[in-house]
């Protein structure tokens, strides 16, 4: 009976960690608005200047993709101190210990990634392919965890990229099922 108590406890914890974490994330925003309305009304005037067409539904669509990368990279490597991290772990799943601080970083890997699969699908046809997209995340991830790895800014995990890699394509899922919904209501 101590045994459910204690996992109850763990898990409420590792919630409240997971909400802590990401509304110290909101505080990236602004910032990273600002610059992304830049490079999405910029993509979008050379986009009317070959197409003769203005489309606010592709801008606001690269200014939200632009704005997550921006938080992305600032929670992920710019945020860290230059040489705080040395460890590596390619074990899968090892980092899902018995304490809530370890399972809130397995949960935020995967919820950091789930926007980068939504975005994928939206932002372009090609990326509606799912062994694209999935190669798309898996390749983001480790260029990431690499990145991490040679700055020293964060841990090389595999369960990172594992992570990673489940919530975009679960974003992704979440597209594909809202456009065949869609789809076959139209019809």
């Amino acid at each position: 009976k101590w045994i459910c108590a204690l996992k109850f406890e763990i898990g409420r914890f590792m919630i409240q960690i997971v909400i802590k974490d990401i509304t110290d994330i909101l505080c990236y925003i602004g910032l990273s608005s600002l610059i992304s309305i830049v490079f999405a009304l910029t993509l979008t005037t050379v986009m009317y200047r070959q197409t003769h067409k203005w489309s606010w539904i592709f801008c606001l669509k690269w200014w939200l993709f632009v704005s997550y990368l921006i938080v992305m990279l600032q929670v992920v490597l710019l945020s860290r101190e230059p040489g705080s991290r040395t460890a590596t772990d390619l074990i899968p799943f090892s980092t899902w210990h018995t304490d809530a601080q370890s399972q809130a970083y397995f949960v935020e890997n995967f919820i950091m990634f789930l926007p980068m699969g939504l975005f994928l699908y939206v932002n372009g046809k090609r990326l509606r392919q799912f062994r694209i997209t999935i190669f798309l995340l898996l390749g983001s991830s480790l260029l990431i965890e690499a990145t991490q790895f040679i700055t020293r800014r964060g841990f090389f995990q595999t369960d990172d990229i594992i992570m990673n890699v489940l919530g975009g394509a679960v974003g992704w899922g979440i597209c594909y099922i809202v456009y065949k919904i869609k789809s076959a209501e139209s019809h």
